[in-house]
């Protein structure tokens, strides 16, 4: 079993979910793919916090300047895999076999995409009309990108429900209670778009599979389990002593 290490150099000071899931199947815990002379042989994490599934051009050319002037993008993480190929397998055959025996966990997606948006003051129209189907396109890309390149077990996380995050919580406080979901305390607009992305993902990934039946493309619901904590958050409590 991986033994999780101290914090460092990361933006969580615990667990990730690909942490728990690197421990559930008991292999080691995965390293950042910007770690040179790594071995990547059992697997590498290509994530960064505040990535995007659209490229920058596209939040330039629609003036949401509240990104970073900084891409890690969907785009950007697929090639630093191609980078990170070259080092755990010598030919396409070769590649694709590896490939084919490794589980990807591709995103989640699309939450950081919405946040501009908001920052940049869309409305919730604009960002569920214009942003989500060019989200949902873009990651099905990257999906079909990795199945080319021999993957053939793809998990595909969904958003949160970005309504109860703490810091939406606090940026865009309102003094309607119409705004806030009764039963969580979340903020419903913000949450709309996650149900929403989520709904138009999933149908993307049933027209995806039903392209790709020589793979598994398996949708992992995030938004359910928050939203249990936090309606019942007392069934989940813990007590640090």
């Amino acid at each position: 079993m991986p033994k999780f290490p101290p914090p460092y150099a990361r933006c969580s000071n615990g667990r990730l979910v690909i942490d728990f899931l690197a421990e559930a199947l008991g292999v080691p815990l995965l390293p950042p793919s910007a770690n040179k002379g790594t071995n990547f042989s059992q697997g590498a994490n290509f994530a960064v916090m505040g990535a995007t599934a659209l490229e920058l051009k596209y939040f330039r050319d629609n003036n949401v300047w509240s990104i970073p002037p900084f891409n890690t993008s969907m785009k950007c993480q697929l090639e630093w895999f191609q980078e990170v190929k070259e080092t755990v397998c010598s030919s396409p055959q070769e590649c694709k076999e590896f490939f084919g025996k490794a589980l990807f966990v591709f995103g989640e997606f699309g939450g950081n995409d919405y946040s501009f948006a908001w920052k940049a003051e869309w409305s919730l129209d604009k960002v569920k009309t214009e942003m989500v189907p060019k989200v949902v396109e873009s990651m099905i890309g990257g999906i079909e990108a990795v199945l080319e390149e021999g993957a053939r077990h793809v998990v595909v996380p969904g958003n949160l429900p970005a309504g109860c995050i703490p810091i939406t919580l606090t940026m865009y406080a309102s003094e309607e209670r119409s705004d806030y979901d009764p039963r969580t305390g979340c903020l419903k607009k913000f949450n709309s778009v996650a149900l929403y992305h989520n709904a138009m993902l999933r149908i993307a990934l049933d027209q995806l599979q039903r392209r790709r039946p020589d793979a598994r493309i398996i949708y992992a619901d995030y938004y359910t389990p928050y939203i249990q904590f936090a309606r019942t958050p007392h069934l989940y409590a813990t007590v640090l002593i």
